[in-house]
C-alpha cells in the first residue's frame, strides 16, 4: 500500500489512450468505491461524474467499516475500509466489494474534493481483483481510506445505508455481499421526548458549524481537490471536540446519537 498525493496520480495510468485524447488532466485511472458513490444517484447525478468504464471488484485484504465519524443523531457513521484481521476470518466478515470506475485525473480530483478535500479520507494505491469476469484478475486501483479511522465504529443512518444497498443492487454486486449489506444495523432513534430534545439541542449548535465548514471547504480546495493543511487541522480539532462532547457529556444526559448502547 502506498500513500500518494494527487500530483502523482497521472503517473499511474492503467490504460493507454491515443495522443489526440491525452492531456495532463485526462489520463484514465481506476477508482474503487465501496460507499454511497456506488449509487448512480450519487456518483453521476449528484457528483456529475461520468465514468469511462465500470467494473465490479473486491480488495481481499480490506473489509467495510463505518469508522468515519460525522454527525451524531443524524449521520454518525460513514463508510470506510480497514485491514482485515483474524477476527474477521473467525466471524466470516466478507472482504470489501465495490465498484471500479475508470476516470480521468480531473474527475478523480473532483471525487476527492466532494469527499472532504482530503479531510475525512486519504488516497492510497492498492490491488483489487475484478470479479465479474470468468477469470478474475488483479488490477491496481486508487481508493479512499479514513484519514483518522476511529477504533469504535458507529452505526450509519438508514438513509446512508440505503444508498449502499441500492448502489450494490444497481451495480449487480454478488448476492452474498448484498445480503451482508442488507442486514447491517442502522441508527434507530430512541423513542421519547428526552431523546428528541437532546438531538435538537445538539444539532442546534453543531449543524451550523458543520455547514460553515462545508461552505469554507468548497472555497478552499485547490485544483486537485485537496484542502489546505491548516484547514484540515481545524476540522479535525472541531470533529474531535464534538465527539468528545457527545460521548462523555451530552449522551449521558440525553441518550446516545450514534446507535451504540
Amino acid at each position: 500500500m502506498q500513500d500518494i498525493n494527487a500530483k502523482e496520480l497521472k503517473h499511474t495510468a492503467l490504460l493507454v489512450v491515443s495522443a489526440d485524447n491525452m492531456d495532463r488532466r485526462n489520463v484514465p485511472l481506476w477508482y474503487f468505491c465501496y460507499g454511497s458513490n456506488m449509487a448512480q444517484s450519487v456518483f453521476t447525478k449528484k457528483r456529475r461524474i461520468n465514468p469511462l468504464c465500470t467494473k465490479v471488484a473486491t480488495i481481499k485484504d480490506y473489509v467495510l467499516a463505518f469508522n468515519v465519524l460525522q454527525m451524531p443523531y443524524s449521520e454518525p457513521g460513514m463508510a470506510g475500509i480497514r485491514r482485515r484481521t483474524s477476527d474477521d476470518d473467525t466471524k466470516g466478515t466478507p472482504s470489501v466489494v465495490g465498484v471500479v470506475y475508470q476516470l480521468c485525473e480531473s474527475d478523480l480530483a473532483r471525487v476527492i474534493a466532494t469527499e472532504g478535500g482530503g479531510i475525512a479520507y486519504t488516497v492510497i494505491e492498492v490491488e483489487a481483483v475484478l470479479i465479474e469476469d470468468d477469470s478474475p484478475h488483479p488490477i491496481l486501483v486508487w481508493t479512499l481510506v479514513p484519514r483518522m479511522p476511529h477504533p469504535v465504529e458507529r452505526l450509519p443512518s438508514s438513509r446512508y445505508m440505503g444508498l449502499l444497498i441500492s448502489g450494490a443492487a444497481e451495480q449487480n454486486l454478488p448476492s452474498e455481499y448484498r445480503a451482508f449489506l442488507a442486514v447491517h444495523a442502522t441508527l434507530s432513534p430512541s423513542p421519547g421526548r428526552r431523546y428528541a430534545i437532546g438531538k435538537r439541542l445538539f444539532q442546534t449548535f453543531w449543524l451550523p458549524v458543520g455547514f460553515g465548514l462545508q461552505w469554507s471547504l468548497q472555497r478552499l480546495v485547490n485544483s486537485e481537490g485537496v484542502a489546505p493543511v491548516w484547514f484540515v487541522a481545524v476540522v479535525g480539532f472541531l470533529s474531535k471536540t464534538m465527539w468528545l462532547w457527545h460521548d462523555y457529556v451530552h449522551s449521558k444526559i440525553w441518550g446516545r446519537g450514534d446507535g451504540l448502547v
